[in-house]
């Protein structure tokens, strides 16, 4: 294995983010945005929907770490199949560059919003991956404030430098998502009705969540740790093409 490629991923905020953005989709799908019912947006109903994305919805942000700031571009830029589950592809890119890294491409399931594949391309053309599966203590559907539930995930990674395949091993990481309350929240993209979650890795605190139905999105992250680091929405785009139930369910949307 080459050290300069394992001192990437083991530098504390790519490592840090790397974990956050798999356990922010978690709980995106644990707890989905505030639903529709009937048509209508209900922003404090007790009863939360999944939502649907469409390729080219974005959402920027603003993250603060340890003095530094960053601004992130999250994109929905496909649809496509991976290990045979339909998935929107997003990607992630960074101004300025974080720690080498060119941009993060996620395959994000359809059906429950749970992460299926992670890959970070670096700016020496070498590639991280991961691929992971989730396990809950009970039904993600319906959702309420006071709702706890118990993630395992199973995480599988692996580095390809000039196409050798190295693999790293398996993790097994445990979560209890806490949805404490709805909170309204003023952020630089404007000002959210937003719930409150919190996130608990092994029983310690992890970080706290602001997350919009009107963003289809979180809105704001603030960590647990010394960091300081705190992730803010500036901007985003929803498009409205109309996808049709038929075609969503089975996954045959193009975009």
């Amino acid at each position: 294995m080459q050290p300069k490629i394992l001192s990437k991923i083991e530098k504390p905020l790519l490592r840090q983010f790397a974990e956050w953005f798999l356990l922010i989709i978690i709980v995106a799908a644990v707890f989905g945005s505030v639903g529709y019912v009937n048509g209508y947006t209900t922003s404090c109903s007790k009863t939360l929907r999944l939502p649907i994305f469409h390729v080219g919805d974005y959402w920027v942000y603003k993250v603060t770490y340890n003095g530094a700031v960053y601004t992130w571009t999250k994109r929905i830029v496909s649809e496509e199949i991976v290990n045979g589950i339909y998935c929107y592809v997003e990607v992630t890119t960074s101004k300025p560059l974080l720690e080498d890294m060119i941009m993060m491409k996620e395959w994000i399931s359809k059906s429950d919003l749970n992460i299926v594949k992670q890959m970070w391309i670096f700016q020496d053309s070498s590639v991280y991956v991961k691929e992971s599966t989730h396990m809950y203590d009970k039904e993600m559907w319906p959702k309420a404030v006071g709702k706890k539930v118990n993630v395992t995930s199973k995480v599988s990674s692996y580095i390809i430098i000039g196409g050798i395949t190295h693999h790293l091993g398996n993790t097994n990481q445990n979560y209890e998502i806490v949805m404490d309350s709805f909170e309204t929240i003023a952020v630089p993209a404007g000002t959210f009705l937003s719930l409150k979650i919190y996130a608990y890795l092994d029983g310690r605190l992890d970080w706290i969540e602001w997350y919009s139905d009107r963003a289809k999105m979180w809105v704001r992250v603030g960590g647990s740790d010394s960091s300081g680091t705190i992730v803010e929405l500036l901007h985003y785009r929803l498009t409205s093409k109309t996808i049709s139930r038929r075609d969503y369910a089975s996954g045959t949307t193009k975009p």
